[in-house]
Formats: structure tokens, sequence, C-alpha cells
């Protein structure tokens, strides 16, 4: 979490074939582009991955271990980006922390997407993009639209041959096989998105405007590939997928994933919690923002609670809230959006451990249109994006994260200080004081936060941008 938080235009875009002004477009031509159906919300998070695999990370300058020491165990993968491997059936893994080439031991925690809600599936119409619109993407100058940006998406890949993300991914690696080890064998390519969480964020972020306009047009992407069709992705998957991204000098990562982790943390829940917090300063240090998903478990989080949700509650991170349209007539833009969307999404994590609100999507509505619109995968594996169906609408604090990547993009484009810490310290402030300041109030639980605002984030002074 970051805590220097207050905590207390785009003219005109292609909708298919036609032109979107000033978010008032004709529907798409045909019915050829008909939404898939909404990706369901996944599994609840497991505590732990598969028995006795244990993520090993070596002191700098150290060899790689070959075999954990004198504590029975083999390796089953090298952590190429960070300094580390992982090791299965470990007997003894305090034997194995006590090696001297060795920083920490820590059992191979899972995380998962903080996926969508299903809402139904429907043609994509005028209007529907009620988001770009309340947080008045829309309306930022084509001068500061993300060029030069690198978004790096840590997800489930990106569909780069889709026709809005095609020529969008300039870097992509896998950090995935289909045992959830890291890595192996059986590692998808990176560009098949059999899951499609992963394009879908990434279509919030950056399209070439042809079936959803996005947040910053001009932005480029990155593809790290941890999750594969089902299922979680690894401490060692999401670590060294940070690393690759910061090694490759992404701008902005954006994590839509997370898992819930019960206090009081044992030793290795505590070395995990430090190599995450550690993962995550370096990325800041090298110039990257990193931008995350609250959750979907409608929960507090603050210190004071016996959970932690990560990487929600890891220093260094900017934590998203959702919000939603509270109107349940169509079309929602007819609202102001200051008037119309400050209100929490029902399934949204809030309390004092949330930085910053963004469009995520109205669940309880049934309506595709009072969610978010972005990119269906064509390699997903439940076949919900063949014959033609290139978009689906989907709802969840996964959907918000990527509106803040993509502002934190339009805020890159504008920088002229070096990369480093004080950039990234510098970008992740105008976000918080470009935002609209709304308050959210759970029962007794209040906290007034920043609700995103693309157009002042791109336009208005920003001390040390």
């Amino acid at each position: 979490m970051v805590r220097t938080s207050p905590r207390g235009a785009l003219a005109s875009a292609l909708l298919g074939l036609t032109v979107v002004v000033a978010g008032c477009a004709d529907p798409i031509a045909s019915p050829d582009n008909a939404l898939g159906p909404a990706f369901a919300k996944g599994a609840p998070p497991a505590p732990l991955a598969p028995p006795k695999q244990y993520v090993v990370i070596y002191n700098d300058g150290a060899s790689d271990l070959a075999e954990p020491g004198s504590a029975s165990g083999a390796k089953i993968g090298q952590m190429t980006y960070v300094n580390g491997a992982v090791f299965a059936n470990v007997d003894n893994p305090a034997a194995l922390a006590d090696d001297p080439n060795v920083r920490s031991v820590t059992e191979n925690i899972l995380s998962y997407p903080t996926a969508s809600y299903p809402t139904g599936a429907t043609y994509f119409a005028r209007d529907w993009q009620w988001d770009m619109q309340q947080i008045k993407a829309d309306q930022v100058p084509e001068s500061v639209q993300g060029q030069n940006a690198r978004v790096c998406i840590i997800d489930s890949g990106i569909d780069r041959f889709h026709q809005d993300l095609a020529g969008k991914v300039v870097a992509e690696a896998s950090f995935v096989d289909l045992a959830h080890g890291y890595p192996g064998p059986g590692a998808s390519p990176a560009q098949l998105d059999s899951n499609g969480h992963g394009s879908h964020v990434s279509g919030t972020v950056t399209t070439n405007g042809i079936g959803v306009a996005p947040v910053a047009p001009r932005a480029s992407l990155m593809a790290a590939k941890v999750f594969p069709a089902t299922g979680g992705a690894s401490l060692a998957a999401i670590w060294d997928a940070i690393a690759w991204c910061t090694s490759n000098n992404a701008d902005v990562i954006n994590m839509s994933l997370g898992g819930t982790v019960t206090k009081p943390f044992s030793a290795g829940t505590q070395a995990a919690r430090d190599e995450y917090v550690r993962q995550i300063q370096a990325a800041r240090a090298n110039g990257t923002v990193v931008v995350v998903a609250a959750g979907n478990d409608n929960k507090v989080i603050d210190p004071s609670q016996a959970y932690e949700v990560w990487p929600a509650q890891i220093e260094g991170t900017v934590t998203v809230g959702a919000t939603q349209p509270f109107v349940t007539t169509f079309p929602f833009v007819t609202s102001a959006p200051s008037a119309g969307y400050d209100t929490r999404a029902g399934y949204s994590e809030f309390g004092a451990d949330v930085d910053i609100w963004a469009p995520g999507g109205a669940a309880f509505i049934n309506r595709v249109q009072s969610n978010i619109i972005s990119v269906c995968s064509s390699s997903r594996a439940d076949g919900g994006c063949v014959g033609g169906k290139l978009y689906t609408s989907e709802s969840g604090t996964s959907m918000a994260s990527p509106h803040v990547a993509g502002v934190a993009a339009l805020i890159t484009s504008r920088s002229t200080v070096p990369r480093g810490l004080a950039r990234t310290q510098a970008i992740e402030n105008c976000l918080y004081a470009s935002g609209d300041l709304i308050t959210i109030q759970v029962g007794a639980n209040s906290n007034t936060r920043p609700r995103l605002n693309a157009l002042k984030a791109a336009t208005q002074a920003c001390a040390g941008i």
C-alpha cells in the first residue's frame, strides 16, 4: 500500500466501423460482434499450493542450489528473473532455510484472479462504456494518451490476435504450467489466453479502438502469463513475473489477482510477505507503478483485521476498489457522473487499505451494459468467445484496477523525469491528487479516498512529473 496517498481528451474512438464522439455512438454494424458470455467468478482462493512445495530465494550473489542441502526434496523449477527456485517434497524446510546461500524459504501460496460476476450476453450497443465517461477518459487530449508507456499485465495472458489488441503487445512471457508448479515443460504460450481474464483486463487499458474505447489508446502492453485456463497462480510465478516486468522496464504493472492470508503469520508466511514487499519495492525503485485489485469478497481491509489480502495490502501497491452505477435504468450515462457513479460495488473490498476507487461494474443489475465491456479472448477454454463473439461484459475489482493502470500510463506519457523511485512516487501521488474525493461508508466503516479522474490526471499540474 502506498502510504503517500491523501488517504483521509479522447476526442473520438472507433466502435466497430463507426465513430464514437463524446460518448454517443451508433451500434456496431454486424451482430457477429455480439458480446460473449461473461466469465464466471473464479473458485474461492485456496490457502496453499500443492503440499510440500517451497519457494527458495537465494541471497544476492549466491549460486543456484541443485539440491536443497540437508533437507530432502527435488527442484521442480528455476525462477529465472528472481534468484530462486521451487522445490517439491521437502521434508525439512527448516534445514533448507539454514543453508548460508538461502535468504528465505516459504510455502508456495496460490493467488486467484479477482474474477468477474456473470451477467449474461447481448450486443455491443451505444453508451455502454459508462466507465470511460465516468472517469472522463473520452475527454483526455490526444497528446497525452499513453504514448511510450508500457503496461505489464500479470494475469492469464493476452489474446494478441484479437482485432482490438493486435499490435499492442510488445513483450510476452509465460510463468505457468498445468500442474501449477513453476516453470515447467508444459508452459502455455503467453499469447494464448485460455482463461479470458487477462485479455478483458488488457482491453480496458488500451485497444485499437475498434470495438471498445480504452483508457490509454496509445499505450503498449506486456503480457506476463501466470494463470492457466482454471486455477490459481503460485507465488513463484507471480514474483518472477513482477521481476520480468521490472527488468523489461514496464512503466506500470497491473495485477488483478489476490488471495487471503490469515493472521497471525507463521514464520514462513512472514517470509513470503517480506519477499512480496521486496519484489514490489524493487519494481517501484526501477520506475514501475504497481496497481492491484482490492478484492471481491465485500470485506474490510485494514491493519486491524485478522487477515490480509495479498497483494492488495502489500506496501508499495496502488490498491483499487470498485464503484458502480446506482441507477437501474439504461442508459446509465444520462446521470451526471459525480452524482451517479460514486457508489461502492457491493462485492468490493473497502476500508483504510483501499487507495483509490474506479469503475468495476454493478453485478446486481442484470444488464451487461451495467458492467465493464472489454475484449473476449478467442482462446478461452470454455468456448465462450467463438463464433464472432469478440467482447464480453464483466464486473469486479479486476475490472476497476486496469482503469487506474491506464491512467498511470497517461501520466507516464507526460512525465519528463528519469525512471526511478522519485518518478514512481510522483505518478502515484498524481493519481491520488487528481482524483475526486468521495466518501465510502459501509456500516460504521467510513473512508474518504479519491475516485479516478483521467482528465485531471492527464492535464493538471502534479509535482515531480
